[in-house]
């Protein structure tokens, strides 16, 4: 009988950060999400705990190519021949080349960025799967089936499977992120250049429409309350966005909407209780400058098109 088990992670020493999921068959593993390169080790400590190893794992499915998600998925690959990597059609080629990935990265976190995500290494194509809408994995007495979840990314899935009578779902970031001390404080990742609240409301409406027993986001763990989380997740989202599009109507600057955006999304977690040991994953300062960006740019990307529109 298949079974699951979740292995902290412990990025940059914070538990309850990000998870990988192991699904434990007798024809070896499946892993959903295999973290950063810079957490390896980690994982590599939770396989041993299971009398396993990477040599073990099967299949790596990754809900999207984001390093916090998919940095190790070379580091797998390399130490599992038999390993096949399934990932969004959008996402494949950065797993074989993960140049531009890099390029991009690099610009943003110069010299942190080994310390955050480790080597990213390239996975030689055919062991790459590109995944559409609905594809399935039949493997080890399970059937994980890919669903579309763009708005975080547009290369985004969600990995729903049935295991010991319930449905469940590997959420990604298309559930947004939760530290479980404080369910209430829903941490948003609004990233450039893929940011669209209009395609997340979309995803979240699938997710519901799956009625799903639990979900797991990767940031981090079991959710049972599904629809009150993905209630939880659409409102922050109106309200991040709309908090942002009040502050460029009133004409303020980008230096400004970030002052204000961090006071009021430190207020959010204390209102909420967020425990102090997970600001440093959950409300970071490194997130408010990602989701300003994100969704400034969402808005600036709007207003344009409105203008065209105006002016054929």
């Amino acid at each position: 009988m298949p079974r699951l088990h979740l292995i902290d992670l412990e990025y940059l020493g914070q538990p309850g950060a990000i998870a990988a999921h192991v699904l434990e068959t007798d024809e070896g593993l499946a892993v959903v999400e295999c973290g950063p390169a810079s957490t390896l080790p980690v994982l590599e400590a939770g396989l041993a705990a299971l009398g396993a190893s990477l040599g073990d794992v099967r299949h790596l499915l990754l809900t999207h190519i984001h390093f916090d998600h998919a940095g190790a998925a070379g580091h797998v690959a390399a130490a599992s021949p038999g390993c096949t990597v399934h990932v969004h059609g959008f996402g494949a080629k950065h797993l074989v080349d993960p140049s531009r990935l890099l390029a991009s990265a690099t610009r943003i976190y110069g010299a942190e960025m080994d310390r955050l995500w480790g080597t990213i290494l390239p996975i030689p194509e055919h062991r790459v799967r590109p995944l559409a809408d609905g594809d399935r994995l039949a493997f080890g007495g399970l059937e994980l089936r890919a669903i579309e979840t763009p708005g975080h990314a547009r290369h985004h899935h969600a990995f729903a499977v049935e295991l010991h009578g319930e449905r469940i779902c590997f959420t990604g970031d298309a559930a947004a992120a939760v530290c479980l001390a404080a369910p209430e404080f829903i941490s948003l990742p609004a990233p450039p250049p893929e940011f669209d609240p209009v395609l997340w409301r979309h995803s979240l409406d699938r997710l519901r429409s799956e009625r799903f027993d639990a979900i797991f986001p990767t940031h981090f763990g079991r959710m049972d309350d599904v629809n009150g989380h993905l209630d939880r997740v659409q409102a922050a989202l109106e309200a991040h966005t709309g908090r942002i599009r009040e502050w460029m109507d009133e004409g303020c600057d980008e230096a400004e909407i970030r002052r204000r955006y961090r006071r009021w999304f430190e207020q959010l977690a204390d209102e909420a209780g967020l425990p102090p040991q997970a600001r440093g994953f959950y409300a970071k300062g490194s997130v408010v400058e990602m989701n300003v960006t994100g969704i400034m740019r969402y808005w600036s990307q709007q207003a344009e098109v409105a203008a065209g529109d105006a002016n054929p």
